[in-house]
C-alpha cells in the first residue's frame, strides 16, 4: 500500500511539473496559428484589389464573399483560432486597410497583432491604438551565456 502511495505522489509531482508547459506549448501554437492567418488576410487583400480587379481593399467580410477561381478568397475557418478573435481596424479604402487580431475572453495574452497595406505583421499592446506607429518595441535579445 506504501508503495502506491509513492507511486501516487510521483505521478503528482509529474503532472503538477508538465501540465503547465503543456499549456503554454498548446497557447504559444495558437498564437502562431493567430499570426499566421492575419498574414494570410493580408495577403488576401491584395487579391481583392488586383486580381480581382476590385481597385480598392475590402473588409474581412467582403473577402469572405469573394470568390477566385470558384474559391472563397478567406471562409471562416481561415479567420478563426482558439483563444483569438479578427476583426477588421478602420475602413478599408483603395490605399489602406488594417486588420487585427486580439485575444478572446479568456486569453491571457497582454498583446495583440495588426496588419495593414504594408504588409507588416505588427505586435501591439493591449492598450495601443491600432496604426502602424503604435507597434510594440521589441526588447532585444540577450545572448545565450552558455553556448551549447
Amino acid at each position: 500500500m506504501i508503495e502506491l502511495m509513492i507511486v501516487v505522489v510521483i505521478l503528482a509531482v509529474v503532472a503538477a511539473i508538465a501540465i503547465p508547459s503543456l499549456i503554454a506549448s498548446r497557447r504559444a501554437g495558437y498564437e502562431s496559428t493567430a499570426k499566421q492567418k492575419l498574414a494570410a488576410v493580408g495577403q488576401q487583400q491584395t487579391a481583392f484589389k488586383t486580381l480581382l480587379g476590385k481597385r480598392r481593399y475590402g473588409s474581412i467580410s467582403e473577402l469572405q464573399a469573394a470568390t477566385a477561381g470558384g474559391s472563397p478568397l478567406l471562409t471562416a475557418n481561415d479567420t478563426t483560432v482558439t483563444g483569438w478573435t479578427f476583426s477588421d481596424e478602420g475602413t478599408a479604402s483603395a490605399t489602406a486597410f488594417g486588420a487585427k487580431v486580439i485575444p478572446a475572453t479568456g486569453n491571457p495574452a497582454t498583446y495583440s497583432f495588426y496588419i495593414s497595406e504594408d504588409q507588416t505583421l505588427r505586435p501591439m499592446d493591449q492598450s495601443s491604438l491600432y496604426t502602424k506607429r503604435s507597434v510594440t518595441k521589441q526588447k532585444p535579445r540577450k545572448p545565450n551565456p552558455c553556448p551549447p
